[in-house]
């Protein structure tokens, strides 16, 4: 089982902050939230182009969701708000995603990582996409949280406007 952290680099690119293995023959945390550094990122995010709609909606708010990944090559592609036509998006939330059934890559700015069944990915806020080259659906299980910006001076409720 892979722990994969993402963050935003100096040069405001997304990469794998760290990588680890994890030791499953014990219970052991996975990951704790700092909010440091995700405030100062997601205040960096162009609002033209996050994905607002996505997650909770309110700011401290947290929402569980089955995340779908259809192989790729069975996908048609559709414009959506906040997606580019590589699949590539942006949203203004912590993410907590663990692989459940399938493969799937994580593509980011700087690197593309493969993952299999009870893997884990810490996304914080960070440009992102996945693929499913495989011939059969992936499954996930994720915690999206929205965190509480407070004085930063960014968006703390998404605009109703972007919902669908």
């Amino acid at each position: 089982m892979k722990r994969i952290v993402t963050g935003v680099n100096d040069r405001g690119r997304s990469y794998a902050v760290s990588i680890d293995e994890v030791d499953t023959s014990r219970r052991a945390p996975l990951w704790d939230y700092d909010p440091g550094n995700p405030p100062e990122w997601l205040g960096a995010i162009d609002p033209a182009v996050a994905l607002d709609w996505v997650g909770p909606q309110v700011a401290g708010g947290l929402q569980l969701v089955l995340g779908y990944f259809a192989p790729t090559k069975d996908i048609e592609y559709v414009e959506r708000p906040g997606f580019d036509k590589d699949g590539f998006h942006t949203t203004k939330t912590i993410d907590v995603v663990c692989l459940v059934e399938g493969e799937v890559t994580l593509i980011l700015d700087e690197e593309r990582l493969r993952l299999l069944p009870g893997d884990c990915v810490v996304q914080q806020a960070t440009r992102h996409a996945w693929l499913n080259d495989g011939d059969m659906p992936a499954l996930a299980i994720g915690v999206l949280y929205r965190p509480q910006m407070g004085d930063a001076g960014t968006q703390t409720r998404a605009d109703e406007s972007t919902l669908t």
